[in-house]
C-alpha cells in the first residue's frame, strides 16, 4: 500500500457505499486544486469547497481511498534549470496568502502529501506505473495536461468534470525522460509497499 494513501472513511465518518471500490485509488493533482478553490471571498469558503471538491472527485472515480499530492518549492527540475529557471517566466507573481493557508488545511484535514523533491504529476506517473504490482487501481485526477495526456490509463479532469482515457503512452520520450530524472535524482522520494 502507499505510504500517503488515505481512506476518506478516516476523515469522515460516513459508511462506504457498496459500489465503492477498495482497490481504487484516486491519485489528486492537489497543486491545481488548491488554486481552484482559493478564489472564494472568505477562507472558510474555501476550505467548504475543496471539501466539496474532494468528495466529488471520490464520488466520480468510485472509491474512498484516495493520495492527494502537493508539490513543493524546491523541485529537482528548479535545481536543474541552471541557464533558465525552471518556470521562469512566472516571475513577479507572488502565492496570496490564501493558498498557504488552504494548504495547511488540506494537509491537516485531508493528509495532503507534500512530495518532496517531485512534482505531483510526475510522482502520480510513477505511482501508476506501480499499479500492478500492487494490486491497485489508480485513477490519476488532474487538469494537468502533462499528465492526462502522457500516462497510459482512464484518468478524470476535475476540472471539466471529465474522464479522459488513453490507451498508450503519449510522447513517451519526453514522459519517459521526466520520470527517469525523477527517479534518478530523487531514488528515496517515492515509498512503495
Amino acid at each position: 500500500m502507499l505510504e500517503i494513501l488515505k481512506h476518506v472513511d478516516e476523515v469522515w465518518d460516513t459508511p462506504t457505499p457498496e459500489y465503492k471500490s477498495e482497490t481504487k485509488v484516486a491519485l489528486i493533482d492537489a497543486d491545481s486544486l488548491l488554486y481552484y478553490c482559493m478564489g472564494e471571498p472568505t477562507f472558510e469558503e474555501c476550505k467548504i469547497k475543496l471539501d466539496s471538491f474532494i468528495i466529488d472527485i471520490l464520488d466520480r472515480c468510485e472509491t474512498n481511498q484516495y493520495a492527494a499530492l502537493i508539490t513543493p518549492y524546491d523541485t529537482f527540475r528548479r535545481k536543474l534549470g541552471v541557464t533558465k529557471p525552471y518556470k521562469g517566466n512566472r516571475k513577479g507573481k507572488t502565492t496570496p496568502p490564501v493558498f498557504h493557508g488552504l494548504k495547511a488545511y488540506a494537509k491537516q484535514e485531508w493528509n495532503f502529501y507534500l512530495v518532496e523533491g517531485l512534482e505531483a504529476d510526475d510522482c502520480m506517473g510513477l505511482y501508476k506505473q506501480q499499479e500492478k504490482e500492487l494490486g491497485l487501481e489508480f485513477v490519476i485526477c488532474s487538469p494537468d495536461k502533462d499528465v492526462l495526456k502522457q500516462v497510459p490509463g482512464k484518468h478524470y479532469n476535475y476540472s471539466k468534470q471529465e474522464w479522459i482515457e488513453h490507451l498508450k503512452m503519449m510522447h513517451g520520450i519526453f514522459y519517459g525522460c521526466r520520470l527517469l530524472q525523477a527517479i534518478v535524482l530523487m531514488e528515496s522520494l517515492v515509498y512503495l509497499v
